[in-house]
């Protein structure tokens, strides 16, 4: 992902909008097969729950941010 944001400037805006909607629903996909995984398991460990929590905060981070530019165009300023 971030090599890709580094190269940004080799993107048309309408294949970089295309790429992060591409990007969350893979990230979309990835949440709901983690929480279907997660919650296959009884009873886990709590260093297995922590990796679990750890994966899906970053997850989730990562399809907010996404999910705010895939909706909002870029205006230069960040």
């Amino acid at each position: 992902m971030l090599v890709g944001l580094a190269n940004l400037p080799l993107l048309s805006d309408r294949d970089y909008a295309a790429a992060l909607r591409t990007r969350l629903a893979g990230v979309e996909a990835r949440i709901g097969a983690l929480r279907a995984a997660q919650q296959a398991q009884a009873l886990l460990p709590r260093p297995t729950r922590e990796v679990f929590s750890y994966s899906l905060s970053l997850l989730e981070a990562e399809r907010q941010w996404l999910a705010a530019r895939a909706q909002v165009p870029d205006d230069g300023q960040d």
